[in-house]
């Protein structure tokens, strides 16, 4: 079954497209920004081994400069060449070229915090939009529920209603009392405004989900989705791929931090025009301003990087402690239930897939969080042992 408005395959659970609900969302526009922003990154990493140039210019004055002995200025008169020195005031305009030779790994490491970085923020709106399905299957299943309570009050209520005419009945014929008759009736009120209830409940949900779908449902009948085999025991919950992709940035960081410490070397050249120059022996015997350039190699090591190596590598150790925390925290606060029967029980009664889905989205609704409910369900199999026939359909 496809949908009318895109042409897409239809959820095989909820029966409604999940790319129409997915439009109504205003956070599906940030996989756009996050992919600019990714390649922005990658531009400005990649543009480390483009020739880098600086443009730059001084002037200084000096309390003292090179000059000749007296001696040797004497004898420098004595032939007429005056050699005054150099001057105090001294000006300069430069121009620095480098290209970078290898730089320890850094740029390979800033793009691969990049990509990573990315990845963790597509990861996270990827967890918000299962969330947006989670909560499109809550009302989804929610208004299954409703429609079998309307049933099951409906049967009630011809229930009461056929006890009400036998009982009026018995009445007529001395067997009843007024009293009885009134249990029953008040028993019947009651009920119906149970199913006015529950209605009006009903209603508030069908209403709710055409917001999430963009669509109106009119009066159309929800259906139970079919029973369905689980062909892979893989979870698929982003929440899992959200981890990955932490670990995967802290990895990248840290990498980045061995490359930070490392030396680099660079080729450069290196052109000015001013006083003095290069040739100090002619600036001494003139003032004017000339044109000089060098070129060479050039060796530069951050050792103060290693002054902060110790807390950065701490914060990112913190990173990798934040995810394990509310794990162990997660597993050590159910690890009582090992030894209850009672609990054990209840489990197995969701080894029908239908009842886990719902016990997943009841337990979604209630927490307010799948990322937690997965959590926590990791934390019973580790304590527990959840088998995977339980666990697979309650994940999903």
């Amino acid at each position: 079954m496809r949908c009318q408005k895109c042409g897409k395959a239809l959820d095989p659970r909820s029966r409604f497209c999940t790319n129409c609900d997915y439009d109504n969302y205003p956070e599906i526009r940030q996989y756009n920004l996050i992919d600019e922003t990714e390649q922005y990154s990658l531009s400005n990493a990649a543009k480390a081994w483009i020739p880098q140039v600086v443009l730059s210019g001084q002037a200084t004055y000096q309390s003292a400069t090179p000059t000749y002995p007296e001696r040797f200025s004497d004898l420098m008169s004595a032939y007429g060449i005056e050699m005054t020195g150099l001057r105090n005031d001294q000006y300069k305009l430069a121009v620095d070229v480098s290209q970078n030779i290898w730089d320890g790994g850094l740029t390979k490491a800033n793009k691969a915090i990049a990509k990573a970085d990315a990845a963790e923020q597509r990861s996270r709106v990827d967890v918000s939009l299962y969330q947006l399905k989670m909560r499109v299957d809550q009302l989804y299943f929610g208004i299954l529920l409703l429609d079998e309570r309307v049933a099951q009050v409906k049967n009630a209520i011809n229930v009461l209603e056929s006890n009400l005419g036998r009982m009026k009945s018995y009445q007529k014929n001395g067997v009843a009392r007024q009293s009885d008759v009134d249990a029953v009736e008040a028993e019947l009120l009651t009920t119906l405004q149970t199913l006015k209830q529950i209605e009006a409940s009903r209603t508030s949900y069908r209403r709710m989900l055409e917001v999430f779908i963009g669509s109106k449902l009119s009066d159309a009948t929800l259906k139970r989705p079919e029973m369905t085999e689980v062909e892979s025991r893989v979870s698929a919950r982003p929440e899992l791929a959200m981890f990955d992709a932490q670990t995967n940035l802290l990895s990248s960081k840290r990498q980045a931090l061995r490359a930070s410490l490392m030396p680099r070397f660079s080729a450069f050249a290196q052109g000015f025009y001013g006083y003095p120059g290069l040739d100090m022996f002619k600036d001494m015997m003139s003032s004017k301003w000339t044109l000089n350039a060098l070129v060479g190699v050039r060796m530069t090591w951050n050792l103060s990087a290693f002054y902060t190596k110790k807390n950065d590598i701490g914060i990112i150790l913190v990173g990798f402690a934040i995810l394990m925390t509310g794990m162990d925290i997660m597993s050590s606060s159910v690890s009582g239930l090992k030894e209850s029967e009672s609990f054990k029980s209840i489990l197995t009664m969701f080894e029908n897939p239908i009842l886990g889905i719902i016990m997943g989205t009841v337990l979604t609704a209630i927490i307010q969080s799948s990322s937690a409910s997965v959590g926590i369900l990791q934390a019973l199999a580790l304590s527990v042992g959840i088998p995977y026939g339980v666990a697979v359909p309650i994940i999903l």
